[in-house]
């Protein structure tokens, strides 16, 4: 029994340091934001450390994948002007890490929505796709209804929004979508005619 007491008494300082050195003040979740607007990421220090800066990491899947927003903030910093990536989801967070001389702390928002246009999202559940496998690990194929064989360019975006690779004049009823230089992280496509947009949806790379 007192074995068990002594052993018990260390966890616990060895874990409470850990708990609570940095709060995340917002997002706290539960909020509702739209591609390209901005948003305001602050935060508190609970505890000082020789800190030497502030990562902020941001995840579209729910903490799976996590791709960085800004790393080696300064460390009188507490807040962050963001703006929000080109992408739907109803699973994001946000991720502040208090960089220090020794161990690393962190908060972690709750689930957050960005959602787009109501009359696109309408737009793209309408349609009948198929992309698989997803998470993508060597390749994927997305799958769609085209008879008429009109030709399409697909475009694959990176949480920030920025163009990381696009195919244009595809006029077959699927496309193989390759991995090569994506790196591992969250990725929304985009497949779009000469008319409109016709699908637009979120994958995994890993």
């Amino acid at each position: 029994m007192k074995a068990h007491v002594i052993s018990s008494f260390l966890i616990l300082i060895i874990v409470a340091p850990s708990i609570a050195h940095v709060n995340l003040l917002n997002p706290k979740g539960g909020e509702t934001f739209t591609p390209g607007n901005v948003a305001t990421i602050e935060w508190q220090e609970i505890q000082s450390h020789e800190t030497l800066n502030w990562d902020i990491l941001f995840s579209g899947d729910g903490g799976i994948t996590w791709d960085i927003v800004i790393e080696d903030l300064p460390v009188d910093t507490r807040n962050y002007t963001w703006t929000l990536p080109d992408i739907t989801t109803s699973k994001g967070q946000i991720k502040i890490i208090q960089d220090n001389v020794g161990m690393d702390y962190e908060d972690v928002s709750q689930y957050f929505t960005i959602s787009s246009v109501t009359g696109i999202v309408t737009q793209v559940e309408s349609k009948k796709i198929n992309f698989y496998p997803n998470p993508l690990t060597e390749f994927a194929t997305l799958e769609y209804d085209n008879p008429g064989h009109e030709p399409f360019t697909l475009t694959l975006y990176n949480i920030r929004g920025q163009i990381m690779r696009q195919v244009p004049d595809i006029t077959a009823d699927q496309v193989r979508i390759e991995k090569r230089d994506l790196a591992d992280g969250f990725y929304i496509f985009q497949l779009k005619s000469n008319k409109e947009i016709y699908s637009i949806g979120n994958f995994i790379v890993q």
